[in-house]
């Protein structure tokens, strides 16, 4: 909080010609990568007690990819239009960004995530698809591990905290059998 403002405020007073500017740059992006891992220990240390409401998933669904960097990867949606499942609001949203994020940063540049929803069981099913390597049969075991990760600037608590919560509000997260490129996650939601 207090070093990453005060280095945005001396950005603001000199110009990106400075000596110090990208160095300043440096101190903001890494305050803000240190902010994030602390947020997910944190999640993952001590998971909150779901709160259930009623939600209206294309929804919750449309403001989460608004809440993803940027990035040139697309992201397809094939979920019907009044879907609702009844989860804590704040955990589905960081179960998505999550599982989203991951998708986008395993696609490559001009690929497109695919999400489709349906129905099965007490359940709704999203599943999100990306066109990357996909998970290697040792690491798909390892990948809801806490701290595992195969990204250099990764944290590996995404994944392991989106199960986590995904549990938590009595559904589930998993990886589809049988892909052969890129990898498809399951997210069970009541």
């Amino acid at each position: 909080g207090g070093l990453k403002g005060h280095a945005q405020l001396v950005l603001e007073t000199i110009p990106s010609e400075d000596s110090n500017y990208s160095a300043l740059t440096m101190v903001v992006e890494e305050s803000i990568r240190l902010e994030n891992l602390i947020r997910h220990l944190l999640i993952f240390a001590r998971p909150q007690k779901p709160n259930p409401v009623r939600i209206e998933l294309q929804q919750e669904l449309q403001q989460s990819i608004s809440m993803l960097p940027s990035q040139s990867v697309g992201i397809n949606v094939d979920v019907p239009d009044n879907i609702y499942i009844f989860a804590d609001k704040e955990q589905t949203r960081q179960i998505l960004l999550n599982v989203l994020k991951n998708a986008q940063e395993a696609s490559p540049k001009e690929g497109t995530v695919e999400i489709k929803g349906y129905a099965e069981k007490k359940y709704l099913v999203l599943q999100i698809s990306d066109e990357g390597q996909g998970i290697t049969p040792e690491n798909r075991a390892k990948v809801f591990q806490p701290f595992f990760t195969t990204r250099t600037r990764g944290t590996g608590l995404g994944l392991a905290i989106s199960r986590e919560l995904s549990r938590a509000n009595q559904g589930d997260l998993e990886i589809a059998d049988g892909e052969s490129t890129g990898t498809t996650f399951l997210l069970r939601l009541p």
